[in-house]
């Protein structure tokens, strides 16, 4: 149906070809497009998805939808050259295929994120900026300290009253971010759904949980949810004191600058448990 109605779009459609033959950007994936003003392609870039925010200036470029809801007819009238977002972006790849090239990027781990923006390096002819983050990212990534102990990243989202406790994968890019900042992650790996009832809280008994929220969470809410938290007397990270708020900025972002996010958390985290 989708590519019926585009179809019948460009043949009802007046308007014509750019006539120049600069690229024209859109990206459907906060990450992608804090990217692509990494690597100083902004000026190509013309459109964004809903959630883009970082840096502050992408507020500016009009949004287009997401990955997974894309707003075709607004699309095929700005005349993109690329349309970029994560895997997500595959269920419209047919569809989105008649307006521009659409490209989807891996966006899940660091090995992941290198990959992409080398790809996005070559589109945006900025390989050598490219090259620059990769670099930032091996440095920071790369090889890991020594845990100092293990620490559960419980969401700032979290409803702990109702049982519901989101938390932070050990495979994700903030799982890597937790092992460059000098700790362990509490949860083992392989877990499928990154939420655990309180029982399993309980039974899993970290050293250390942190709270972890962005700059922009109001911090009485996540006071609140430390309170709740140590009511859990038998939990060694109640009894320890143990039991941190990280806020950072752009915290759930998964761009290039995770890697100052690393700074952040390790410094956050070592203040809390000194």
């Amino acid at each position: 149906m989708t590519s019926f109605l585009l179809t019948a779009f460009f043949a009802c459609s007046t308007s014509t070809t750019p006539s120049t033959n600069e690229q024209r950007f859109i990206s459907l994936h906060p990450s992608v497009t804090e990217t692509l003003y990494a690597l100083g392609a902004e000026n190509h870039t013309i459109g964004r998805s809903d959630f883009c925010a970082v840096p502050e200036r992408v507020s500016t470029l009009p949004p287009f939808g997401t990955a997974i809801t894309p707003n075709f007819e607004q699309i095929a009238m700005a005349e993109p050259t690329y349309i970029l977002g994560d895997s997500s972006l595959g269920q419209h790849q047919e569809a989105l295929s008649q307006i521009a090239t659409v490209k989807t990027l891996p966006w899940l781990s660091i090995e992941d994120m290198k990959v992409s923006i080398q790809t996005l390096g070559e589109i945006t002819n900025t390989a050598d900026q490219a090259k620059t983050i990769i670099r930032d990212l091996d440095n920071a990534f790369a090889n890991p300290p020594t845990p100092k102990t293990d620490v559960l990243l419980l969401l700032s989202g979290s409803d702990i009253t109702k049982g519901q406790l989101w938390f932070i994968k050990p495979e994700s890019i903030h799982g890597a971010m937790l092992e460059a900042s000098g700790y362990a992650n509490s949860v083992p790996k392989g877990q499928n759904i990154p939420q655990m009832s309180v029982e399993v809280l309980l039974q899993l008994n970290p050293s250390v949980i942190a709270i972890f929220g962005d700059n922009t969470t109001p911090t009485t809410e996540m006071k609140t949810k430390s309170e709740t938290l140590r009511a859990l007397e038998s939990l060694t990270a109640v009894k320890q004191g143990h039991i941190c708020l990280l806020s950072l900025n752009n915290a759930f972002g998964t761009g290039p600058s995770i890697v100052d996010n690393v700074q952040q958390m390790k410094q956050q985290l070592d203040t809390c448990l000194q």
